[in-house]
């Protein structure tokens, strides 16, 4: 099922770039995570991005965010990011913080589970003018994303998922508009309960400016802190 899923997600984004500036990027980032207290987990994450096929670097950033759980199905958290935008000229720092809101559900016995996440985001350089041609750079959006994961129990330290996600704008001239989706699919690797590797494709249609395709491939480690760091 997880490799006829695969196929027709990669036979979908073929069909889908054709005629369209295409771009291959990597992604590898390296993250840590704990529990704080009870219900409250924060995550700390470095990423790097690369594209022109691979060979330029498009941004690194820095991110921290927070994670309260409300219940054993829906939990909500506060994202901020610092990351450095390749310019060409120059590299740009720019600001980010996101509102997520979680729901997960899982089907007992079959392995199966969903999640489902809304995330309202807010980019930003600055909050003030410079002069009258050096203005604030800022973007307003909201995200919808869906993952499907599955746990082989004859494999029980790979799960198998796949994900689709929308951006939509929230600024005047964009409002509700569609600016970008992503299709993914990929495998989350747990050899234990403290570590976990994420390889996945990611398939990136952007509408922005200049429509254009990326084919992203990502690596991620990330490593979980067991226990509370506060009583």
């Amino acid at each position: 099922m997880t490799k006829q899923v695969l196929s027709l997600l990669l036979i979908f984004s073929l069909y889908s770039s054709y005629a369209q500036v295409q771009d291959a990027e990597l992604w590898t980032g390296i993250g840590i995570e704990s529990k704080l207290i009870k219900k409250l987990s924060a995550e700390l994450t470095i990423q790097n991005r690369l594209n022109n096929n691979m060979s330029v670097v498009k941004n690194t950033y820095g991110q921290f965010g927070l994670d309260y759980k409300i219940s054993s199905k829906i939990d909500a958290g506060l994202t901020y990011r610092l990351a450095r935008k390749n310019k060409l000229e120059y590299y740009e720092s720019v600001h980010r913080l996101c509102l997520n809101a979680n729901y997960s559900y899982k089907i007992k016995k079959t392995g199966l589970s969903f999640k489902v996440r809304a995330r309202y985001q807010y980019s930003f350089d600055r909050f003030s003018t410079i002069n009258p041609y050096i203005l604030p750079d800022q973007k307003s959006l909201y995200r919808i994303k869906l993952t499907t994961a599955y746990k082989i129990k004859s494999l029980k330290v790979i799960k198998p998922f796949i994900n689709g996600e929308v951006f939509f704008g929230l600024d005047q001239d964009v409002k509700h508009e569609l600016l970008t989706y992503r299709l993914s699919g990929g495998i989350n690797v747990i050899p234990n309960k403290r570590h976990t590797i994420k390889v996945r494709y990611i398939f990136e249609n952007n509408f922005e400016d200049i429509p254009n395709v990326n084919h992203i491939y990502a690596v991620t480690y990330q490593y979980d802190l067991k226990g509370k760091l506060f009583n």
